[in-house]
């Protein structure tokens, strides 16, 4: 598990003091409610970077960081992932984080599929993304109807009547 969340993709520069536009991997982004500070993976390091200013721009987020000065350092930064620190955000004893799910073994009833690869979101709700060992993608719906089990401490999760989505 990674000391880091990902939160969203840097899609492009706003205005021409290095400002720009985020898209959110997730609906929830209640994570700017608890922190004042995101991180790039530049290279292999994680690099820190103070909020200056965040807006709500839709479906996106128009985002100033202190230390980014003109567009030219923002455009650099396009098509990079954003990070929190995941010891800033508050998690319940009965909570898991949707990162901490990634690399759990995936069933179909008492079939193997694979490994949990990742979350989509296209905007009719989240979909878990199994990468089969064969090199095949699943893209399986995260609604009760179709989730038999899920076991956080064994690290699988069971799906069922999924047919349509194989």
């Amino acid at each position: 598990m990674s000391d880091f969340i990902p939160i969203g993709k840097i899609v492009k520069t706003h205005g021409l003091k290095g400002g720009f536009k985020m898209a959110p991997f997730d609906h929830d982004t209640t994570f700017f409610d608890y922190t004042k500070k995101l991180y790039l993976k530049i290279e292999s390091d994680f690099k820190e970077f103070n909020i200056e200013n965040i807006q709500n721009s839709g479906k996106s987020f128009l985002i100033k960081l202190k230390e980014i000065k003109s567009i030219e350092d923002a455009e650099k930064l396009i098509s990079l992932n954003l990070f929190v620190l995941k010891a800033e955000i508050p998690i319940e004893d009965d909570e898991i984080l949707l990162s901490d799910m990634i690399g759990y073994k995936i069933y179909s009833d008492n079939d193997y599929l694979g490994i949990l690869d990742g979350f989509a979101d296209y905007g009719a709700g989240l979909i878990y993304v199994v990468l089969s060992d064969d090199g095949k993608t699943y893209f399986l719906p995260d609604q009760d109807e179709f989730i038999k089990e899920s076991n956080y401490d064994e690290k699988f999760i069971i799906f069922t009547n999924i047919q349509d989505f194989l």
